[in-house]
């Protein structure tokens, strides 16, 4: 499991690098099945652009990105983007089993007439 830190054209303070690498972390212990998180911190003009990339078992990956002049708003409304959008990915898959049980349990009975 590794965090990767980019910053490009600017420089950012070592607090905001370990707000980046604390937030992945409690993203990567939440999803157990991430194995890699890659975050871009970009500026261009007056806008800060921090894109994330993160892969997991299964072939499993996902990027989010997120634009704001804040770039403590920008890094936290991009991690949120990949924490929902794992955790519906982990619910979508909990969610099928759970039907296809649903389903393997009706077909010997008949249909109900009414």
């Amino acid at each position: 499991m590794s965090i990767e830190v980019t910053v490009r054209h600017d420089d950012i303070s070592k607090s905001t690098q370990d707000y980046v690498n604390s937030r992945a972390e409690e993203i990567m212990a939440e999803f157990t099945r991430v194995e890699h998180i890659h975050v871009t911190l970009n500026k261009e003009h007056r806008q800060f652009i921090v894109h994330v990339f993160a892969q997991a078992k299964n072939h499993i990956r996902v990027e989010a990105e997120e634009e704001d002049e804040n770039i403590n708003t920008a890094i936290e409304g991009a991690l949120d983007k990949i924490s929902k959008q794992l955790r519906k990915l982990r619910d979508k898959v909990q969610d099928h089993k759970v039907v296809m049980k649903h389903v393997e349990n009706h077909r010997g009975e008949e249909p109900e007439t009414v």
